[in-house]
């Protein structure tokens, strides 16, 4: 952490080394962290009767509207092959697999006396060293081969498959080109997703795409 930090304060040094007249010779302080409150210091309303708020952000344009009659306009009734399909299954695979400490590894290695927690300082060290995006960045599967597994699928009764995009950890499994941090960029280096989407091309099976942002806003 002190390496980071010392790089973080000698790039912003850079950025800013033309603009430093009038500027203090020093830098303020940083602020002390807080005192850790008792749990339940902090009251949460009721879940069931809070008021649901519509972020009014710009989107671009297309032929789907947040509601479910601009759905059902698009997708009128139920395909037949969805009626036809008794069984699917969900490939939820990603980097929180790396920890083998159940789901949501990138928020649950940093809650002390967690398994998740416990796993991860015999594996990687103390997460304020060693964190989720170090493990993303030695996270590289080289057993899974989407091709296999989707053949096994269809063998096992499957017709389609629901294949996770982005976890939690705001971590794309495809070459995204909004942020860097993806599959391509940092980690595997493979387009995991495009990998599942041709195997499922090749092999007559429907498939769907996840994306877990509920708890990433």
């Amino acid at each position: 952490m002190k390496k980071i930090f010392a790089l973080l304060l000698t790039a912003a040094s850079l950025s800013v080394s033309a603009q430093t007249d009038g500027l203090p010779a020093t830098l303020p302080p940083i602020p002390e962290i807080p005192a850790k409150e008792p749990v339940g210091t902090v009251k949460m309303g009721d879940w069931q009767s809070f008021q649901e708020v519509q972020l009014d952000l710009p989107l671009t344009a297309g032929p789907f509207q947040p509601n479910w009659a601009s759905i059902e306009q698009n997708y009128p009734g139920t395909p037949q092959w969805l009626r036809d399909a008794k069984f699917g299954i969900w490939v939820h695979f990603g980097p929180q697999a790396a920890g083998e400490s159940g789901d949501w590894y990138a928020r649950n290695l940093y809650k002390q006396g967690h398994r998740a927690y416990e796993n991860h300082l015999k594996r990687y060290g103390h997460p304020s060293e060693v964190g989720y995006k170090d493990v993303l960045r030695t996270w590289n599967p080289t057993k899974l081969d989407p091709e296999y597994l989707t053949a096994l699928y269809q063998k096992a009764g499957a017709r389609f498959l629901m294949i996770q995009g982005v976890h939690h950890d705001n971590y794309d499994l495809w070459n995204s080109r909004y942020q860097p941090w993806n599959s391509m960029n940092i980690g595997p280096k493979r387009d995991l997703l495009r990998e599942w989407v041709d195997a499922c091309h090749k092999h007559g099976m429907r498939y769907g795409v996840t994306f877990h942002h509920e708890y990433t806003w």
